[in-house]
């Protein structure tokens, strides 16, 4: 399983740091998600990150440094405002990751992605009064399990059940950059989910 770490949407202290120590630490993969970041500020953000992680990289805007081979990405996401184009986008690459935050949507793009988010399968750390609406049971019964990432309020205290779906990953936002402690949160998942 694999385990995913979505940026803090705005400015976040040492946060090209933090990120290189996540990936020091056994991160799989960083969604970097920055909605109002220019493509200046993304772009120096990623040269604050080592080169040797940017292959662990997928982003949420600014395809082109992407798709143009600008920088040596994992690929790209699209979320709520683009997951429309996502034939545009297949035709391009095959390394398309997706928002979804119901079943029907996990159906309409199962065949076009290699992996997708759905959410929230717990209350939102990150997001408050965003509540779960994703039935552990139902996601247990899914045929594109090894598609899905669970993401939405996923923490130590929770991580068993999620584990033992054998689910694509996790995708934790809110346990890391919401609470302090980043490596330490992270450090404790990993072993969480190593153990299991």
């Amino acid at each position: 399983m694999k385990i995913i770490v979505i940026s803090y949407p705005n400015r976040y202290p040492n946060e090209a740091s933090i990120i290189n120590d996540l990936f020091k630490n056994g991160l799989d993969i960083l969604h970097l998600r920055k909605p109002l970041y220019s493509k200046e500020a993304m772009c120096y953000l990623l040269d604050m990150i080592n080169i040797e992680y940017h292959n662990r990289i997928v982003i949420h805007s600014h395809y082109d440094l992407y798709l143009n081979n600008i920088y040596d990405l994992n690929g790209i996401h699209l979320t709520k405002d683009s997951k429309n184009y996502i034939n545009k986008y297949i035709n391009t690459t095959s390394k398309v990751s997706v928002s979804t935050h119901s079943f029907d949507e996990v159906l309409l793009f199962k065949d076009k992605t290699r992996y997708m988010f759905i959410s929230p399968v717990f209350d939102s750390i990150s997001k408050e009064n965003y509540k779960s609406n994703i039935s552990i049971e139902k996601l247990k019964n899914n045929s594109y399990i090894n598609k899905l990432v669970a993401l939405g309020g996923i923490q130590n205290i929770n991580i068993e059940s999620i584990k033992k779906l054998n689910l694509y990953g996790i995708a934790l936002l809110g346990h890391i950059w919401k609470k302090n402690h980043e490596i330490e949160n992270f450090k404790i998942i990993k072993e969480i989910v190593n153990c299991l």
